[in-house]
């Protein structure tokens, strides 16, 4: 900040402090949302990895099966691992009929025959199971007018599918092996599955008839899969299945969450950089007030301490014989001197605030000058008719402070008296003084620099804030080459 330099080290403290809980404030509200919308990303990304992944895992299955078939029972073609890859494998599980299964576990003997009831009940389900067009068509063959007759007489292939669910149902609760687990496993050579894996998941697939997604444990590799029921007709006889290792996928998921959060931490710190700068920003005007705040008051404490001394040791009479009233008369000085740096004190204060509005108004510069110097023999006025859009109370305060330094420190008198000239361009003032010597012509515009014991140091930098405030400038140079005297130039920029 510009101006903390005068700020005393408690208000710099905290302004210092303001700026950094600011700065705080800004980076956890941008690290909050930074971090949820980081967080959206990540999963949204996992989801779209997921579904790409399984929608890649559905068309190399879904080809697969294509290529599936089966004729009189059997697998076509005979080797079907020439169909696949190293991550796709085949389960086919034999033409299953539960009357054959009967046969060939010779259980006739035990199964015991159904009651007229249960076949009457098993021939219902069967009905029922039926889409409604089959129920009527079923009737109207068989020529019954409702379903009960159909029941009571019913059509060879009702009587045979209720008599294979009843063989089902008693196999099951007896607990019986029927071989249903059987399945022949096809995998490739440099197959990623194993076979106890690729068994597992076939079983599961045929005996819940249920295509989707599968987590396969093979060996130490965690598999993602994507499982397909094979039908021969409307049976189900067997699976394929399409597996893949993740890691690689994962790999690349775990690069773009180390990417999503380090975009996010940079984020993060250049929020936070821009909130530091911005509140540096946003503090400067509040520490440039403030420091104009503090050097009005020390200033004025410091230039008025001299003359309310000298008044108080003027009334007391404390070291000099004057009498009463040139006591009186000396006080009155002081104290003119001192309503006069007050003014200009807080002149300077209300400058620094921009609390001074300009009254602009068109105004002859040349009669201003020549009523500010008033027929003093101390200074030689030469001007040409200049009429300029100025705030004359300003103007004139200047021209006067310009005209109070050539005669103090110019030495202007009528015998060496100053040289004003007004012309359309600029207005200067130049005496034939001591000039600058070794100082700076631009340290007579700092405020209460000044060369001599004389003034108050006010008068120049008052004289340069109204020129600039005008639009022009004010500055100070050598007047001869030898470096006698100064020449202060005046301009003000009317358009």
């Amino acid at each position: 900040m510009k101006q903390s330099a005068a700020l005393t080290t408690r208000t710099q403290r905290r302004l210092r402090r303001l700026r950094l809980q600011v700065t705080a404030l800004i980076a956890v509200l941008v690290a909050v949302c930074v971090a949820i919308f980081a967080i959206l990303v990540v999963r949204l990304d996992a989801q779209v990895r997921s579904e790409e992944l399984d929608r890649q895992l559905l068309a190399q299955s879904a080809a697969l099966a294509n290529q599936v078939t089966f004729a009189d029972g059997s697998l076509e073609p005979g080797n079907p691992t020439g169909l696949l890859d190293s991550n796709q494998a085949i389960g086919v599980r034999p033409s299953f009929d539960i009357v054959d299964a009967v046969d060939r576990l010779d259980l006739w003997e035990w199964l015991p025959e159904p009651t007229d009831q249960q076949l009457t009940e098993f021939r219902r389900k069967e009905f029922e199971d039926l889409f409604d067009e089959e129920q009527s068509d079923a009737l109207e063959e068989a020529g019954a007018t409702s379903v009960n007759d159909l029941l009571s007489d019913p059509p060879e292939w009702l009587a045979d599918e209720a008599y294979r669910a009843y063989l089902w149902e008693v196999a099951e609760d007896a607990d019986v092996d029927l071989g249903l687990d059987e399945v022949t496993v096809f995998l490739a050579a440099d197959s990623v599955l194993d076979r106890a894996a690729a068994e597992e998941a076939f079983t599961q697939l045929v005996d819940e008839d249920a295509s989707g997604q599968l987590d396969i444990e093979s060996g130490d590799t965690r598999l993602v899969g994507r499982g397909v029921v094979v039908r021969d007709g409307f049976e189900s006889r067997g699976a394929l299945i399409v597996a893949v290792d993740p890691s690689g996928g994962e790999a690349d998921s775990a690069r773009f969450r180390r990417s999503v959060w380090a975009l996010a931490l940079g984020l993060v710190a250049l929020a936070a950089a821009a909130a530091w700068f911005i509140s540096g920003r946003t503090t400067r005007p509040v520490a440039h007030a403030l420091s104009q705040q503090e050097r009005f008051l020390a200033d004025a404490a410091h230039e008025l301490r001299t003359p309310i001394a000298a008044i108080r040791s003027t009334a007391e009479g404390s070291g000099t014989e004057r009498g009463l009233d040139e006591r009186l008369v000396r006080v009155g000085e002081l104290a003119a001197d001192a309503g006069a740096l007050t003014n200009d004190l807080l002149a300077l204060a209300q400058m620094d605030a921009d609390r001074v509005p300009l009254n602009l108004e068109p105004a002859r510069v040349d009669y201003l000058m020549e009523a500010v110097i008033d027929g003093d023999s101390a200074f030689e006025l030469t001007a040409v008719p200049v009429t300029l859009s100025v705030d004359v109370a300003l103007l004139t305060r200047a021209f006067d402070n310009l005209l109070r330094n050539a005669r103090i420190h110019g030495k202007a008198t009528q015998d060496r008296p100053a040289k004003v000239s007004v012309d359309a361009t600029k207005i200067t003032v130049t005496d034939s003084g001591p000039g600058f010597g070794e100082t700076d012509p631009e340290f007579l515009f700092e405020r209460f620099a000044s060369t001599s014991s004389a003034g108050h140091g006010l008068g120049l930098p008052l004289a340069r804030w109204i020129a600039e405030a005008h639009g022009g400038r004010l500055w100070a140079e050598p007047a001869h080459p030898d470096g006698m005297g100064a020449r202060f130039v005046l301009t003000i920029n009317n358009h």
